[in-house]
Order: C-alpha cells, then structure tokens, then sequence
C-alpha cells in the first residue's frame, strides 16, 4: 500500500502542530519509515494523509473523474509501530487512524499504545467499513504531550489474518533489487527473500518456485516466491528469544523460546530473534523442532 519511505508521499493539515519526518532509525522494513510528531499538544484534529496508496504510488484517474480504489477485498490494514523512548504515544488512542472513501472520512480507530521500544505489528479491521472507493488514508494524533515520536512502517492491507497478522503461508515477496533463479534456494529477510546463504543459517528455506526462470524483486514487493511445505507467519514474543530456536506457546496469544530439552515438541522456529516482550517477529512452522 504504502511502504513509507518517502516523506513527500504525505501531507499535513497542521504544520507546526502534528509534523512528519523521515525516520531512518525506527524502520523495522527497507531504508526510511515514517516518523510523526506532536510538535505541539494536538485534540485529534490534526492528521497526516497520503494518497500513494496504490503500492506507493498515486491512484490512477478512474472512470468516475476521482483517484479511488476498490478495497473491498481487503479485511485488514497492517503496520510496523515503534518508539525511541517507551513513554511516547504510550496510550491507547493517542495516536488514531482512519480512511477517505468517496469524500467522507471513516470513523477513527485507534493505534494501540506502544509498549517498550520493540517493533509491534498493528492491525486494523476495515472489514465493516465503506471501501469501495478509498481516496487516502489518514493518521490522527490526539496526544496532550508534546515533541513524542511515533515511527510507522510498511504499511499493507490484505485478507486474511492469524493472531493479529497476516497470513504469508508459502509465499513471500522478493528483495528490492534481487534477482532469483527458480528452483535454487532462497533465505528469509525482513526485506523479502534472497539468495540462499553458501553456508546454513537459520533463515535458509530451500528452493523457491517463482513461475519463471528468474525473476526480479520490486521498490512495490508485488513479486513473490513460493517455497513448498513452508509456513511464514508472524508471531508476538512474551520475552527474548534466539534466533533460529524452537518456539513454544506461552501466555496471551505470546510466544517464547522452547523449554531446555523440549525442542522436538515446539510447534514453530523463530527467523529471528525478538529483543523482548511485545516484540513482533517472523517464524515458520515447518522445522521447528530442530535447533540449527
């Protein structure tokens, strides 16, 4: 949808008030992610739009005369949320999000409050909705505090969700700029998929079927690899946890690292490590009872 790199791609109803920047440091996917600010107390008046909502590009002139996009595809909307300091936009609806469609802006949802400094996964049910014909998307503050940081990342929409995440399955989109060869074997990153490593590494996941000989990753991630009988998904750590590690359930809807001893019986492998509790982070199911 949008995949927040450039700055540009939004606008402001109050400069001076409710700011946006590039945030090069709150990124979680690519090089730059969006950093919004509360230059001044802002009462959830005061938003951020963009209408590069079309893979991050502008909507094409429908036959209508308007810049619209039928969503009614979509259930959900996703992001990456993130804060240099915990304290920042630490509320419950502090920070709120809605959609333009044919003119009218939607009821604004909140963004839950960040927890710590980790990367967090927000959804967002659009399912009940009018998206038949989206024009933009808005982010609103609503936050008394003034000069708090909420970084966004990666923005997308989709389908179908598990745990409060999008589904990937076997299939996830290629690397910006990489090119694959079909059937040779391709690693997980939180870019997109690459070239296999030339020794193991707990990211590797076999060969990919692409559906033709090679093929080229895009700055829009619209191309995918399937890799057959792996699972990608994301899950919500309850805590640290290693990289490349069976993970076992734990409490709300958390995962954490498998029990000494027990990794036969971890029903997921963790692709990455999480830093600590509420850290969002991508998994398989497929090895996960063995330890690389």
């Amino acid at each position: 949808m949008n995949d927040c790199e450039t700055q540009a791609d939004w606008t402001l109803s109050d400069s001076g008030t409710f700011d946006r920047a590039v945030g090069a440091t709150g990124k979680r996917v690519g090089s730059n992610c969006l950093k919004l600010t509360s230059t001044a107390a802002t009462d959830n008046s005061q938003y951020v739009q963009t209408v590069v909502i079309d893979e991050s590009v502008i909507l094409p002139l429908g036959p209508n005369g308007h810049k619209q996009q039928d969503w009614t595809d979509t259930a959900y909307i996703g992001f990456w949320t993130h804060a240099e300091d915990s304290a920042e936009y630490g509320a419950d609806g502090e920070m709120k999000w809605a959609l333009v469609n044919d003119g009218t802006v939607s009821a604004k949802q909140d963004i839950t409050g960040i927890v710590g400094t980790e990367h967090q996964w927000m959804q967002i049910d659009i399912s009940g909705l009018p998206r038949d014909k989206v024009e933009a998307i808005r982010f609103y503050s609503n936050n008394p505090a003034t000069a708090e940081d909420l970084y966004i990342d990666n923005i997308i929409r989709y389908k179908y969700e598990l745990g409060g995440a999008p589904v990937f399955g076997c299939y996830y989109y290629i690397t910006s700029g990489t090119t694959l060869t079909e059937a040779e074997g391709v690693k997980w990153t939180i870019d997109g998929l690459a070239a296999a490593s030339a020794t193991e590494t707990v990211s590797d996941l076999g060969p990919a079927i692409l559906g033709a000989s090679t093929l080229l990753g895009t700055a829009a991630r619209n191309k995918y690899g399937m890799i057959p009988g792996k699972f990608i998904l994301m899950v919500k750590a309850s805590g640290s946890t290693t990289a490349g590690e069976g993970l076992q359930s734990s409490a709300a809807n958390t995962y954490k690292d498998a029990d000494s001893g027990s990794m036969e019986h971890s029903p997921l492998k963790g692709l990455e490590a999480a830093g600590a509790a509420s850290d969002w982070i991508f998994a398989i199911y497929d090895t996960a009872g063995q330890q690389i």
